[in-house]
């Protein structure tokens, strides 16, 4: 359906009585369409019909708790709450899908996830667990649904849950290693953990280093999966770091970074879209099942249950690149899934209706209106030690001024790259650095940094200041961060007045000679006003 197609009519019908009124939706193209979204129409009453089914079942008191909480075919798993509420919001009728959505929250929010405050990956498989519940059986953090509802309702619990699971579901925790989830094995967890700091951002959190963190390592699990091919099959080129490739859950990492890419517009983002639905469509899809295989480890037959989890990759692709071969494809796996997934328990109800519905807005928008592209952010001032004096690097007025227990470490310490490094001790040790940002756009601090051995009262900050007087303190180092590993850190300063004295400060504020704060390859991009 190209860019300026007229929509189609949509007529819903209201048949029989009773608590479960049967809603149906016919299509009518409007005149002059062109492509229509195929088996939508079947997409739509499917919606309703085993919808309707899904609710009645989570409403069924003789259903034990345990059985809707399955994850093999649990009423609720894949967030039946936001399946629910994205239904009222596709068809109008909010009166009886939101009702359904308020009988998964009370399963979910009120008897799994508010009783363990949040640790909803618990249990004998929990490799971090924070309480000792019993009831999980797999990753249960879910949490799109319930920032939902608490923007529709501004219910306090709801937004609570949303908070609890992004901070004690498990990978999700700051106290996790991010060692334990460098492998794709962990891609679903890691997806999920993203999304609910995202969600957790929506309903009124800061955001948290940690996000950024797992979003690197979700784009390593694409790389994981196809640049490196460290999975065994015959595509294998790497040694092994994952078990396995499974479309299905290329599918839940799209989303996720998709979701990220809708607020910081990450450039990794298409690319490597791109890379995984062109390689997947080549190697992936069966025809004759009109489907992907389920598994790199079981290839002879197609799983078109899951096709409806990687159809909005290519929907996606559509809109922003007016790619009509992502268009086609992404028909092609949406019709298959539609007429092929089993929908019969509500598992597989709601991994079809997930995100499915972003199949069909961005497939029914078209392409987006090309518009001029940016101009790139690019280096204005940089340094990483290696002159081995405060004065080195490029793009400052001065050189930095120092005081207290401040030195550059050569050789030692294990710099990020190069020979040398930063490092700041006790409650003394300062760095500050001044440059002319005037009308400078897009600006950016970014940076290495690691800490060792603070305790709870440890802090060190950054800060900066338009004048070099009066500063703001931008990023905050606790404990929570001690665990001796450099990460990368990106911190927007757009909403600060760019003038031609702005100076950058890292102040240490620990409590001994034994607590550590090194830097290294600070750097400032922004965009130069022409000259």
């Amino acid at each position: 359906m190209g860019q300026n197609t007229a929509p189609s009519q949509r007529l819903w019908i209201t048949v029989g009585v009773g608590p479960l009124i049967a809603v149906l939706l016919m299509t009518v193209p409007a005149r002059g369409q062109q492509l229509p979204i195929p088996q939508l129409a079947l997409w739509e009453s499917n919606m309703v019909t085993y919808g309707q089914a899904n609710c009645a079942r989570l409403a069924y008191p003789t259903i034990p708790f345990d059985q809707k909480l399955n994850p093999s075919t649990g009423t609720v798993y894949y967030d039946a709450e936001r399946a629910f509420y994205q239904i009222a919001d596709y068809t109008g009728n909010t009166a009886q899908w939101n009702s359904c959505a308020q009988i998964a929250e009370g399963i979910y929010r009120d008897q799994y996830v508010i009783p363990n405050n949040g640790d909803v990956y618990a249990g004998p498989y929990d490799p971090d667990p924070v309480v000792a519940d019993t009831s999980g059986q797999g990753d249960w953090n879910f949490t799109t649904g319930l920032r939902m509802d608490y923007q529709r309702t501004a219910d306090a619990t709801s937004q609570y849950a949303v908070v609890l699971l992004s901070q004690n579901a498990a990978f999700a925790r700051d106290s996790t290693p991010l060692a334990w989830t460098v492998s794709a094995d962990l891609s679903r967890e890691v997806a999920f953990a993203i999304l609910s700091y995202i969600n957790a951002e929506a309903v009124g959190q800061p955001p948290r280093q940690r996000r950024i963190d797992m979003v690197n390592q979700a784009y390593g699990h694409m790389k994981q999966w196809f640049v490196d091919f460290s999975w065994p099959g015959p595509w294998q080129q790497s040694p092994q770091t994952t078990i396995r490739l499974a479309p299905f859950m290329v599918g839940l990492t799209a989303h996720t970074l998709i979701r990220d890419w809708e607020q910081t517009h990450d450039s990794r983002l298409i690319p490597a879209l791109r890379l995984a639905a062109d390689w997947m469509w080549a190697n992936a899809w069966i025809p004759r099942d009109a489907s992907m295989w389920e598994d790199s480890r079981y290839r002879t037959a197609g799983a078109p249950d899951a096709n409806l989890l990687i159809a909005p990759i290519y929907a996606f692709l559509y809109r922003q690149t007016g790619d009509t071969k992502y268009r086609d494809q992404g028909d092609q796996i949406f019709s298959g899934g539609v007429t092929g997934a089993w929908l019969g328990d509500g598992k597989h109800f709601d991994h079809n209706y997930w995100w499915s519905f972003d199949y069909v807005n961005w497939r029914t928008a078209g392409p987006v209106a090309p518009s001029p592209p940016a101009p790139p952010a690019l280096p204005i001032a940089n340094d990483g030690f290696e002159s081995g004096t405060f004065s080195g690097g490029t793009g400052w007025s001065e050189p930095w001024t120092k005081s207290g227990d401040v030195s550059i470490r050569t050789s030692v310490d294990g710099p990020i790259e190069g020979k040398s490094h930063v490092r700041l001790r006790r409650n003394t040790g300062y760095l500050q650095r001044t440059l002319n940002l005037s009308g400078a756009q897009n600006v950016h601090l970014t940076f290495w940094a690691k800490v060792r051995s603070f305790e709870s009262s440890d802090k060190a900050l950054v800060k900066v200041s338009p004048d070099g007087v009066t500063f703001t303190t931008v990023k905050v180092f606790t404990s929570a961060d001690g665990n001796n590993t450099y990460r990368y850190y990106d911190l927007d300063l757009t909403s600060f007045a760019m003038t031609a004295t702005f100076s950058i400060a890292f102040d240490a504020e620990m409590s001994s000679t034994g607590d550590y704060w090194f830097i290294d390859n600070i750097q400032i991009t922004g965009v130069r006003p022409p000259k």
